[in-house]
């Protein structure tokens, strides 16, 4: 993730939300996860998690999703 970046406060926010729910998945040996099931979860649209984690420079990959270790990682660095 890149910083610097100007990050909509919103986005700062969801961002411990995420990390919390991020380190259940590591607990449970989940290595990825989409936008859509991390969505649901959140309570957010998919679009919107797209677009915080765009914000923070991740970007997943199509019928990929995310590396779960590598977004706990970052955000926790943040």
């Amino acid at each position: 993730m890149k910083y610097g970046k100007v990050v909509s406060n919103p986005t700062i926010k969801r961002l411990p939300i995420y990390y919390r729910y991020l380190s259940t998945l590591l607990d449970y040996g989940i290595n990825r996860i989409s936008s859509k099931d991390l969505a649901r979860k959140m309570g957010i649209t998919d679009s919107q998690v797209r677009q915080d984690f765009f914000q923070l420079g991740s970007t997943g990959q199509k019928g990929y999703g995310y590396e779960v270790k590598l977004l706990h990682d970052e955000m926790h660095r943040i």
